[in-house]
């Protein structure tokens, strides 16, 4: 897959399976009483906002999010919060989120600089991306919610390279490095003060991701860091005391060493 034309990943659906699916959402998902939600409404995200105006066209994506708002208000009573989702943190997809109906913002893996060179800290990209949030924040009519962001390594998805530096682009490079419990732990610091200075009643921070293996962003317990970064979440959250437990080897896909 070539990150840089989206439209390889992409299937046109049918406005049938269009509509099936969301009823499905509705009845399978929204309607369990601990589904996400903001502000009381169920949460609907749509990944990547720009792949999906790309697809159906502006007005056809304010069709989906308006079909997606009439199921949900037929069959439980509430307004879905739609979400748009973005690839990167952009004047362009600002811009582009305004011209919908959606009701906040997000980012996925928004971390590396793809761009940048082959391997990056993640401490030095953690108060790039937060100076991001302000920005792409003053340019959008709707809440931006911030993402968090555990790492990112996809050369598990490509063949092995000796040298990232001869390799172009996904999934070779970039690759994050440096990243342990701590930083993350200050980085979702850096997410909730963001909130209380631009939305404090939409106090929601996004994490990337719970089990993205495949990207080596994952809070989920592993054999490289344990269960640090839940400890890291809970400690944010609410106190909750946690017994010690054993860094056992429960997935070894977060375990690679980087070096150049």
């Amino acid at each position: 897959m070539n990150r840089d034309n989206p439209h390889e990943r992409l299937e046109l659906l049918d406005w049938q399976s269009m509509i099936a699916l969301f009823e499905g959402w509705a009845e399978r998902y929204c309607a369990h009483p601990s589904y996400f939600r903001i502000g009381g409404r169920p949460v609907c995200s749509f990944l990547n906002l720009g792949d999906f105006v790309n697809t159906y066209g502006l007005d056809g994506f304010q069709l989906i999010i308006q079909t997606a708002r009439q199921i949900m208000q037929r069959r439980l009573g509430q307004d879905p919060f739609v979400i748009g989702v973005f690839g990167e943190a952009t004047l362009k997809h600002c811009a582009l989120a305004n011209l919908t109906s959606i009701d906040g913002a997000t980012g996925y893996g928004l971390l590396p600089e793809w761009t940048g060179p082959p391997v990056q800290h993640y401490a030095e990209l953690i108060p790039r991306r937060t100076a991001e949030w302000a920005m792409v924040q003053r340019h959008l009519r709707v809440p931006f919610f911030p993402v968090v962001c555990a790492g990112w390594d996809a050369t598990v998805r490509g063949e092995w390279a000796a040298d990232l530096r001869n390799c172009r682009g996904f999934p070779w490079r970039p690759v994050v490095d440096g990243v342990n419990a701590e930083l993350f732990g200050h980085f979702v610091d850096a997410a909730v003060a963001f909130n209380l200075a631009h939305h404090p009643e939409l106090n929601v921070v996004y994490v990337h991701a719970w089990n993205e293996w495949t990207e080596s962003s994952a809070i989920e317990p592993s054999d490289r860091f344990g269960d640090q970064f839940l400890r890291q979440l809970a400690q944010r959250t609410r106190p909750m005391p946690l017994e010690p437990t054993p860094n056992l080897p429960l997935n070894g896909a977060n375990h690679r060493d980087i070096s150049t």
